[in-house]
């Protein structure tokens, strides 16, 4: 390899073709993420090395609002007429 050094070796957990349901590094093998989904397949909590997050959404699937660690998040929340368009 020509003195390279691997950093991480993503491998991702899937339960179709679509969705992500975990995501591994065989380089890092303790700092594995924990992913969490809603029934509507939105990333909704995640912990890992950099503390715990979680996410909060909309009948339509916009991010109303997220918490790290127990703090809020910032979140853009823009009007429909700019997210929405059709």
């Amino acid at each position: 390899m020509n003195g390279a050094t691997t950093v991480m070796g993503l491998t991702f957990g899937r339960t179709d073709n679509l969705s992500i349901t975990s995501i591994g590094d065989t380089v890092h093998l303790r700092q594995q993420p924990v992913l969490g989904c809603s029934a509507a397949n939105r990333l909704n909590s995640a912990s890992g090395i950099y503390g715990s997050q979680s996410w909060t959404y909309d009948g339509v699937g916009n991010r109303t609002s997220g918490r790290s660690a127990g703090s809020p998040i910032p979140t853009v929340i823009l009007p429909p007429a700019i997210c929405c368009r059709v």
